[in-house]
């Protein structure tokens, strides 16, 4: 006589990720590594890391192209659906500043929606430095996206012009 097997078809894979996010996001975890990361001569706690990727989205993304909440959605699209593993890699740099420059891609792409994964791509890698669980990524990602939105916000607020600089990929690397 055979015994049944549940069928993995009634599991809802979505539900068990947003569960498991959840459950990790209510306490996310230190940023820790064996290797200490720095941003400017600080230790790289999660704050701090929040603050320079928000201030790296700002003026790579939000300032030149105005593609923040597709990056986040795009990043987090990759993080839900498990898509992390071509992002991780060996890495020399031991500042914030010096992975974001390391992980960057070598030229970037004239097409807004390519464009709009390779900086999402970008983003994750300097996320998985750190080794964090997804849930605790996702809720980063969010962060670094809103202080990115909200320093826009508030360079419009103060008055300064908005104007989006429509670069060249190369120059908008270093800016």
């Amino acid at each position: 006589m055979r015994e049944k097997v549940a069928s993995p078809i009634n599991t809802n894979i979505d539900n068990t990720i947003a569960e498991e996010h959840l459950s990790q996001v209510a306490a996310p975890p230190k940023v820790s590594d064996t290797r200490r990361y720095t941003h400017n001569h600080q230790a790289a706690t999660a704050d701090l890391l929040i603050d320079a990727l928000a201030e790296w989205l700002y003026e790579t993304v939000t300032c030149n192209f105005d593609f923040t909440r597709e990056v986040y959605e795009h990043a987090k699209f990759q993080i839900v659906n498990g898509l992390l593993e071509p992002h991780q890699g060996k890495i020399a740099a031991t500042s914030v500043k010096g992975l974001i420059k390391e992980l960057g891609p070598i030229s970037l792409s004239d097409d807004g929606s390519t464009r709009i994964g390779e900086y999402a791509n970008w983003l994750l890698a300097v996320l998985l430095v750190f080794r964090q669980p997804p849930g605790w990524m996702c809720t980063a990602i969010e962060a670094i996206c809103g202080r990115a939105l909200k320093r826009a916000e508030e360079a419009r607020y103060d008055g300064c012009t908005d104007k989006r600089l429509y670069r060249s990929p190369s120059e908008s690397i270093g800016a």
